[in-house]
């Protein structure tokens, strides 16, 4: 907590004028704003299964498909780096979204090396739900494209705001 002295001691009647703020408070074990107008959360969350720990670009990849209005609106609203560079973008909410299903203890959160077209940021996150053992391997963005016939270095879910 700040506490502020003015030392101007005539304007004060002669004494030191001491103060602090109002402190604000900012609840941060809420879902609140545009994430839980979108649904964005709940979501989110159907987009780790149980048993399995996925890199940040599966979830991603999952969330515009599962829902696609929401993601579109993101887009419009943030951008993406696979569209134009951008300071704060729609993985950027989606970041914050899963670290706040973290702190409720709905997902774990590790850290994991980047693959495909998500390299760049080394490392990023992989999220499983609790129940998940520990020493499961991570399903990376790159072996998840692959998989589903997508080059990993691309980024093609962005292509929902072309439609």
């Amino acid at each position: 907590m700040w506490l502020f002295r003015c030392v101007r001691g005539p304007q004060h009647a002669d004494r030191d004028h001491v103060w602090s703020p109002t402190p604000l408070v900012v609840d941060l074990d809420r879902r609140t704003g545009l994430g839980e107008e979108l649904g964005v959360y709940d979501d989110l969350l159907r987009c780790v299964e149980p048993g399995e720990r996925v890199e940040y670009g599966v979830v991603e990849h999952r969330f515009a498909a599962v829902s696609p209005d929401a993601y579109r609106d993101l887009l419009v609203r943030y951008g993406h780096t696979s569209l134009a560079p951008t300071k704060y973008s729609t993985s950027s909410f989606l970041s914050h979204a899963l670290a706040q299903l973290g702190r409720e203890g709905l997902l774990v959160v590790t850290s994991v090396d980047a693959t495909g077209y998500w390299r760049y940021l080394r490392p990023v996150p992989a999220f499983a739900r609790p129940e998940t053992p520990p020493d499961i391997e991570t399903t990376s963005w790159a072996g998840y494209a692959s998989h589903h016939g997508i080059d990993p270095a691309t980024w093609p879910a962005s292509a929902a705001l072309r439609r």
